[in-house]
């Protein structure tokens, strides 16, 4: 639409532990954390989906990064681009390697704001989407605990509804004890159906499977080989 309502849906999903355990292992053997391999592998989702081989991809980063900003209440957030490199056919293992080098770049920046970002580029604002960045991965550090106040006991719950400041935002949570993670893809309304997110979701799931299988297999001999989730 033409001016954005923000008005937006969710899917969530799980990532399966044993899954997880051999990206981890990929990731160890190239210095990658498990942020940067699920990273690539949104990157690599995406550009099957756009034919893109060069875009830009946002991250949530908590801003506070002096001690004396720990006490203070707040919604200390800041959104951090990061370019997506597909071009020459990379492998899984190649992007992952891609991935980290940009990730590390941009976080050494963590606390240049977003805005200011916006203004340095002169990016021509447009009303029908957010400047810069419109598609947001984020994967949760917060460990769970417990909350409440004397008398009171507390349970953090899901969201029944939601907004979308994004066109899309994957959300993932910190790996559980057995070693799955929990998910949520966030979506604009206007855009997607939940049927298909949930389609995007377990393309995502099939693709991070085949790039643990094949890591040095070239991602265009690994995203044809996908099954026909998504439609032309």
């Amino acid at each position: 639409p033409a001016v954005p309502s923000q008005a937006g849906g969710s899917v969530r999903f799980e990532l399966p532990g044993p899954l997880v355990v051999r990206l981890a292992e990929l990731g160890r053997a190239r210095g990658a954390s498990p942020f940067v391999v699920l990273l690539a592998g949104f990157q690599a989702l995406l550009h099957r989906l756009s034919g893109a081989e060069r875009f830009v991809v946002g991250t949530d980063v908590a801003g506070r990064p002096h001690p004396e900003l720990a006490g203070l209440i707040g919604f200390f957030v800041n959104v951090l681009p990061i370019r997506a490199r597909l071009d020459g056919a990379p492998s899984f293992a190649a992007l992952i390697e891609r991935v980290r080098e940009d990730v590390l770049a941009v976080f050494e920046h963590a606390t240049l704001p977003f805005d200011r970002i916006v203004d340095a580029l002169d990016i021509p604002r447009a009303r029908a989407r957010p400047p810069l960045v419109q598609a947001l991965f984020v994967m949760q550090n917060a460990p769970p605990g417990d909350f409440g106040v004397p008398g009171l006991a507390a349970e953090a719950r899901a969201a029944s509804a939601h907004g979308s400041k994004f066109e899309m935002a994957l959300f993932l949570d910190p790996p559980a004890p057995g070693g799955g993670i929990a998910a949520e893809w966030v979506f604009a309304t206007a855009l997607f159906t939940p049927e298909r997110v949930a389609r995007l979701a377990e393309a995502y799931a099939t693709l991070l499977a085949a790039a643990a299988a094949a890591p040095a297999a070239p991602l265009p001999t690994l995203l044809p080989g996908l099954p026909d989730l998504l439609p032309a």
